[in-house]
């Protein structure tokens, strides 16, 4: 189901035959509630933002507000679907902080697998709108959805795609900006 790209590099050329995959899957299940709110609403109350950005050890994602939604980009290339080379913009995007711990898995060059830790809750910051809104999350239960929250009551995300980038909230400082 998995294969490699001739056309991008590593890591970004290992793609998936998702139809295949389905095909085979017997295992698949009805579509479960996971806790996020949807308003077309504008949100208010925000902080205007134009841009992000996250960072790890080998991989950045950033992201432009184009005035209706997000305009993202992984390593300085922009995101686009790969069957019809549209954008993939989504309404809204949440940076959310979890913990990061280390495991045994890795790869033949030393590069670690971490584990993050969903589960609990955190600080977050959804960016939706044009705006940055300094949020929370909690989920309390592995089998229960997240919940985000802005000045303590749930906040709706707009109608449409969106993207949850976990950042490590171990560090003293987050490699992130909003701007």
């Amino acid at each position: 189901y998995y294969f490699r790209s001739s056309k991008t590099s590593a890591p970004h050329n290992q793609l998936l035959k998702l139809a295949a995959m389905m095909a085979k899957e017997t295992k698949v299940g009805a579509v479960k509630d996971i806790g996020l709110t949807f308003n077309a609403a504008p949100a208010v109350g925000g902080v205007a933002a134009k841009t992000f950005s996250a960072s790890w050890a080998s991989a950045k994602v950033a992201g432009t507000w184009n005035g209706s939604s997000w305009t993202i980009a992984f390593d300085g290339t922009t995101h686009k679907d790969a069957a019809n080379g549209s954008l993939l913009t989504p309404k809204t995007v949440v940076l959310q902080f979890v913990d990061r711990k280390a495991t045994k898995f890795g790869d033949k060059f030393g590069g670690k697998t971490p584990l993050l830790k969903s589960v609990g809750s955190g600080r977050a910051i959804i960016l939706r709108n044009g705006q940055s809104f300094e949020s929370t999350w909690s989920r309390p239960l592995e089998t229960s959805g997240t919940k985000f929250a802005y000045k303590g009551i749930q906040f709706p995300f707009d109608v449409g795609q969106v993207m949850i980038v976990l950042v490590d909230g171990t560090l003293k400082k987050a490699p992130i900006t909003v701007q």
